[in-house]
């Protein structure tokens, strides 16, 4: 059989009540160079059979049936097992619009080594909203100075790895892996894709359906786990790059980014608090007191250099002066404002 140019790989588990729509979803796509990778992770319930018999023959999908051993891991597999020049990662419970692939293929070219479409989150099968890009539009990046993070911390954006069109070789040149054994091990991979991309574009397609309402999904759980896994990307972020950075400038924007991923911490274990264990929240104190950055103001807004300083020294406090001085970025009133300057006061040395 000819090789397909696009590899969707599909990592399935416990998502009986989806994954037939998401399957038909690759099954309407207007472009028809790909195969789909469904890889059935240990599921508990019947996806399994629904996946069988739905693909029932179909070449152009391979199922690949695993003990249960993580997202990352098997992410991992597919992407080992693909035979595409290009890889785009589903999640079971989710949808691509039937023009997904189409609007991807009309911006290859052998430059370009991430393709991103924009996401819609749906909720009892109605949009809520179209996920923002880091530009208005279509945006293209040459990413020599890491455009696209600092795009990503200015805008407040979510680090995903879904909806994206990968190059394999990119992947394979810089040995790109997810890290096994935790969850939003996404985190980790967007700020790789993203720090090793020479160029990225993002098109102004809705491509993607995020589906809210599935309160089994991991992004709506909350326990320790959640937490101390995300402590375990930001301590990867900073001693395999941050520490080792002889580049001043992309240090910096490292820097930024790894309190970019402790605000949005904060912000979680202070909005949940009663959810995480006291021993979780006292790993994150201490973890993020040896967490050493040094940042500044080149090529951010003075106001948001002003809040991640803000940042860099409050994650040394303890939790009850963190809640009495953390607000969210934006900073988007007086209050927050004036709240903004007395920190920055507070923490000028």
């Amino acid at each position: 059989m000819k090789k397909p140019l696009i590899s969707i790989i599909i990592p399935c588990y416990n998502a009986s009540k989806y994954i037939e729509n998401t399957l038909q979803s690759v099954l309407n796509q207007t472009y028809l160079d790909w195969e789909c990778i469904v890889i059935n992770d240990g599921s508990k319930d019947n996806s399994l059979q629904l996946i069988s018999n739905f693909i029932n023959g179909n070449n152009k999908f391979k199922l690949i049936n695993q003990t249960n051993k993580g997202l990352s891991v098997t992410r991992n597999l597919g992407i080992e097992l693909a035979q595409g020049d290009y890889i785009y990662f589903l999640d079971a419970d989710d949808k691509i619009t039937s023009n997904c692939l189409d609007s991807f293929i009309k911006h290859i070219d052998d430059e370009t080594e991430i393709i991103v479409g924009k996401t819609a989150t749906v909720k009892n099968n109605k949009y809520e909203s179209v996920l923002a890009h880091p530009c208005e539009g279509h945006w293209q990046v040459l990413n020599n100075d890491l455009s696209g993070l600092i795009r990503t911390i200015e805008k407040y954006l979510t680090p995903v790895a879904q909806n994206r069109l990968y190059k394999k070789y990119f992947i394979e040149k810089h040995n790109l892996k997810f890290l096994s054994d935790i969850i939003h091990e996404d985190e980790l991979w967007f700020f790789e894709t993203n720090y090793f991309a020479n160029k990225i574009v993002y098109i102004n397609n809705t491509t993607y359906e995020y589906l809210t309402d599935n309160e089994e999904s991991i992004t709506n759980k909350i326990i320790d786990k959640n937490l101390l896994d995300v402590l375990i990307i930001i301590k990867t972020i900073y001693n395999k790059y941050y520490i080792k950075m002889s580049d001043d400038y992309k240090k910096n924007i490292i820097g930024f980014y790894i309190l970019y991923l402790i605000k949005n911490t904060l912000d979680k274990v202070l909005t949940h608090d009663k959810k995480f264990s006291v021993d979780a929240k006292e790993n994150m104190t201490k973890t993020f007191t040896h967490i050493n950055i040094h940042i500044n103001k080149v090529n951010f807004k003075y106001i948001d250099y002003l809040y991640y300083k803000m940042i860099n020294q409050l994650k040394n406090d303890d939790l009850v002066t963190i809640k009495l001085k953390f607000f969210k970025n934006p900073v988007n009133s007086i209050r927050k404002k004036y709240k903004l300057i007395i920190n920055s006061l507070i923490f000028k040395k």
